[in-house]
């Protein structure tokens, strides 16, 4: 119990260490934006040789508290994978339905990866792009294979509940 006691802890002060970086972080930029008269934060690195000091102080404000924050978003987690793995292993039924669950869901990915199309007549025409680069074939076969998975998802959540819903109503 005191291992888990740590634990929350630990999260709930990562959890204000982030607010906390992410409010600093947010302040600084929006001071960077207004002092060199930028509209959008995107044009603060978009020409690192146009205005260099520009550029360098958007890096100087930004990395070292991107690094902060990726240590504690690391730190965070790991502390809660920690704590499921604790749990999981104090359990050894759960074991077993954790692994058919996590089976399941791959063999569900697989599936919709073998079933989507990597190139289609919209994709011939161009319409599959961002920011004017064309999408290769290999990033629409997966961006449709996370389409067709959602889809599998929800039809087996929705029958599901319906099967539930039928079973509660004829009891």
């Amino acid at each position: 119990m005191k291992l888990q006691r740590l634990t929350t802890i630990f999260i709930l002060f990562t959890a204000i260490t982030s607010i906390t970086l992410w409010a600093v972080m947010n302040n600084a930029i929006s001071n960077l934006v207004i002092e060199s008269g930028v509209d959008e934060i995107k044009d603060l690195v978009k020409d690192p040789f146009g205005n260099s000091d520009l550029f360098y102080a958007a890096i100087e404000t930004i990395s070292p508290l991107y690094i902060l924050i990726s240590i504690v978003f690391i730190a965070l987690m790991c502390a809660t994978l920690f704590t499921v793995v604790s749990g999981i292993l104090k359990k050894n039924r759960s074991l077993k339905k954790i692994a058919i669950g996590v089976g399941a869901f791959l063999f569900i990915v697989i599936i919709s990866y073998a079933i989507s199309k990597g190139s289609d007549e919209a994709f011939k025409l161009g319409h599959y792009e961002y920011d004017g680069v064309m999408a290769s074939e290999s990033e629409s076969k997966i961006v449709g294979a996370g389409l067709i998975t959602f889809y599998i998802l929800i039809i087996i959540s929705i029958l599901s509940m319906l099967i539930s819903g039928l079973k509660k109503m004829f009891k």
